[in-house]
């Protein structure tokens, strides 16, 4: 067991119309909690600084760990406990995979542009259609983080696919995103994903632009067959990650 405890305000109630509402907690807070429970070890509970100080008699054993954020995310500095008398079984395992990373571009500046309110009935469309698109294209969700989403595929055509249809519906509803696509071994660990290959397929989504899609020369290669045309968009050298790395723009054709 492994779990996450913040505190603050967050939207709280039924957001979206039609088919797409939904009863959902919306926020800052949100997102840091959840970020930390990704990162929390079995056996462990991460709580954020203000639920420490409220409760200091009971936490005197907490150790401070910070977690260090993704791409352009700030790290969240939290305190540790550790779930006394139980022994947790660490569960993880590796696998291949293809990595997707999808970030709203200019996100802030519609925010602002249209209204909280507006904002997020916007957000609550652009996830639906993603978790639709996804069942579609046999994706799996490992995360969604602010505006941005974390997923997995079995087959690099099928991410890549499911890229395109993802650009084409958001550009209906207003919205410009870009993607950043790798394959490689992963570490699975209580849904959430952890290696290299994640590191590469964050840093290539942040090469592209709105409405682009960019992939390594791993997924170009895996792909090869497929009716996809790949263009290429240089060597690139990718902080955190040795080596120069070639990378490819997928050529825009509709989706499918």
């Amino acid at each position: 067991m492994a779990a996450a405890v913040g505190v603050g305000t967050a939207f709280v109630g039924n957001v979206g119309a039609g088919s797409t509402r939904d009863y959902s907690a919306i926020g800052p807070i949100v997102d840091q909690v959840s970020r930390l429970a990704g990162h929390a070890r079995p056996g462990e509970i991460l709580a954020l600084p203000e639920v420490r100080a409220s409760l200091s008699d009971r936490m005197a054993g907490a150790i401070p760990r910070t977690i260090e954020g993704a791409e352009r995310a700030e790290p969240i500095h939290a305190w540790s406990i550790r779930i006394s008398g139980e022994v947790v079984a660490e569960i993880a395992h590796r696998d291949l995979a293809t990595i997707l990373f999808l970030d709203l571009v200019g996100s802030t500046d519609i925010n602002a542009r249209i209204g909280d309110a507006a904002w997020r009935d916007l957000l609550v469309r652009h996830y639906a259609e993603l978790r639709r698109l996804l069942h579609v294209h046999d994706g799996t969700e490992i995360d969604t983080a602010g505006d941005g989403l974390l997923a997995t595929f079995r087959a690099p055509a099928e991410a890549i696919a499911f890229g395109r249809a993802a650009i084409a519906a958001d550009d209906h509803i207003g919205l410009g995103v870009r993607v950043g696509l790798h394959t490689g071994e992963v570490e699975h660990d209580r849904g959430a994903i952890r290696g290299i290959a994640v590191v590469i397929a964050a840093r290539i989504a942040a090469l592209a632009g709105a409405g682009q899609i960019l992939v390594s020369s791993t997924v170009r290669e895996l792909a090869a067959g497929s009716t996809f045309v790949f263009v290429a968009h240089g060597s690139h050298v990718l902080k955190g990650v040795p080596d120069a790395r070639e990378v490819y723009e997928v050529e825009a054709t509709p989706a499918r």
